[in-house]
């Protein structure tokens, strides 16, 4: 068991790992982690949500490698997250619901402003990821209260 007080990335990390049996073993022991207060405390939690949530809005799963964090198999798939977009959905949505609402507000939304339409728009076009992207956008409409209306409005 993980202590509450420990916040290990690569935990968070392995909840989007290709292999079942790993993710379901780490979405455990993220829950007993506890709440986020910050994403950037370690510094490596912020590496994976950010590796996360960018090829989630960068082409669903398609943006370049880090060599230091990356390792590729022989058969040339990502070692680490899995190909599996509905996989990169549902391990941001396992690490978003750890966040409390400030660091969803102060933080999450604000670096990365691009995640609110994307979610939406998988959501209104019922894409493959249309469960998973809808349970993330009712956890962000629930921690933006009214702000929610001002931040998913989208401008030309």
């Amino acid at each position: 068991q993980i202590s509450g007080a420990l916040k290990l990335p690569g935990v968070y990390m392995l909840c989007a790992h290709d292999d079942q049996i790993l993710r379901d073993w780490a979405r455990s022991h993220v829950k007993s982690m506890g709440t986020l207060d910050s994403f950037d405390d370690p510094p490596a939690l912020e590496w994976v949500v950010d590796e996360i949530v960018n090829r989630i809005i960068n082409g669903l799963n398609k943006v370049g490698d880090d060599e230091k964090f990356s390792r590729r198999q022989n058969d040339g798939r990502d070692y680490i997250f899995s190909g599996d977009d509905n996989v990169l959905w549902t391990a941001i949505l396992v690490i978003l619901r750890q966040m409390n609402s400030q660091t969803i507000n102060n933080q999450f939304s604000q670096r990365y402003p691009g995640f609110l339409p994307t979610v939406t728009v998988c959501v209104v076009e019922r894409s493959k990821t249309v469960f998973a992207a809808s349970q993330c956008l009712l956890h962000l409409m629930t921690s933006h209260g009214r702000d929610f209306w001002e931040r998913s409005t989208f401008s030309p």
